[in-house]
């Protein structure tokens, strides 16, 4: 109908205009109207043509960018449940590999109290053998000294009685080495009462075998002084060297979950980071 209106309209205004022109001109002015008519349904169409293809471009272009936004907002989405979850997850692992260094530097700790400890109790036992064996040692020669001058001594029966007393003195002090420190004093008057000697004694006189049964029993004493000592200082080494095993191992899983524990709060800040992001680029999205 538009078209037959304005093929009317044409026609009238063309048929005016053909009555103004120069009868030498041989194209009828039906014809020429018709011809203007054509022409300008043509120019139209394409016109129309063209603003419809621009507009189906368009439409293609909105609905792929709704589609694209779509899948980039879900995508978005699902990214911002994973960085929230691997938040909550790193956020977790460092506080347990936190707990960890807390509960084995306590127990790292103890372990070099008890090494210390032991270490303590090793030296006062070692300083108590120095001690005793040097009594000891000194009991040995100082009796054995007397045995071997006892068969020269001239002595009263007062100064015998006082080195019966001394050697009985002497092997009291000898019984109790293990626990206390000889009393050199008595080893010293017992040499020092030789010198009160009057009389000689026999070879084998009761004082001669008191003699050799307290050396006898010093020298056993001081043997097993120094067997105690050996088994003490190797049962010593055994206990340290577990001890610095456990202590070097104890640091180790420290540092390690020290640096576990570094490792997971530096992913946290990088997810928070990145979950920043993608929440700004949802809502750049949905605007």
């Amino acid at each position: 109908r538009c078209t037959m209106t304005m093929r009317a309209v044409l026609a009238l205004a063309l048929v005016a205009s053909v009555m103004t022109t120069s009868t030498a001109e041989r194209v009828s002015p039906i014809q020429k109207v018709l011809e203007l008519a054509d022409d300008m349904i043509a120019k139209s169409t394409a016109h129309k043509d063209g603003l419809v293809a621009d507009y189906t471009e368009f439409a293609q272009f909105c609905e792929k960018t709704v589609k694209h936004k779509g899948f980039a907002m879900d995508a978005s989405k699902k990214s911002i449940e994973r960085l929230e979850a691997v938040i909550v997850n790193d956020e977790a692992m460092a506080a347990k590999f936190g707990m960890k260094v807390e509960e084995v530097t306590v127990e790292e700790a103890a372990t070099e109290r008890e090494e210390d400890k032991e270490i303590k109790v090793r030296g006062d036992d070692h300083g108590e053998f120095v001690a005793t064996e040097e009594e000891l040692e000194h009991a040995v020669q100082a009796i054995s000294t007397v045995e071997k001058q006892q068969a020269f001594v001239q002595t009263t029966p007062d100064a015998k009685r006082t080195i019966e007393s001394l050697a009985k003195g002497l092997e009291d002090v000898v019984d109790a080495a293990f626990v206390t420190h000889a009393d050199k004093k008595k080893v010293a008057a017992f040499l020092q009462s030789r010198e009160d000697a009057e009389v000689s004694l026999s070879a084998k006189t009761p004082l001669q075998d008191m003699l050799r049964d307290v050396r006898r029993k010093a020298e056993g004493s001081l043997s097993g002084a120094r067997t105690t000592e050996r088994e003490e200082q190797f049962h010593f080494e055994g206990v340290k060297s577990n001890l610095d095993r456990e202590i070097a191992s104890q640091k180790q899983e420290i540092a390690e979950n020290a640096h576990a524990k570094q490792v997971a709060l530096e992913e946290e800040s990088q997810a928070e980071k990145d979950l920043a992001l993608e929440k700004k680029t949802l809502a750049e999205d949905q605007k």
